[in-house]
């Protein structure tokens, strides 16, 4: 990313935590916060994500996969029949 977005945080905080075998709690870790903190010293505390925005992020992200693995499978079975 070439700047700062609260959209671009959430989702690298997500990806860490999804793809590392974190904890939820994770986001809400002190020491984890002040570490992104002090990447971007202006950032607030809305511009860091929770655990409940990560868990919604999560499960957002995983119906709209779902719903286009769904959508690509029944493309591929009207092409096949």
């Amino acid at each position: 990313p070439r700047e700062f977005t609260r959209a671009g945080v959430l989702h690298a905080v997500t990806k860490l935590i999804a793809t590392n075998n974190q904890p939820l709690a994770l986001a809400n870790n002190p020491a984890f916060r002040n570490s992104l903190i002090s990447m971007r010293p202006k950032s607030t505390t809305f511009d860091l994500p929770s655990a409940y925005d990560v868990k919604v992020y999560l499960h957002n992200q995983f119906v709209r996969h779902m719903k286009a693995l769904k959508a690509e499978i029944t493309v591929r079975n009207c092409i096949l029949t």
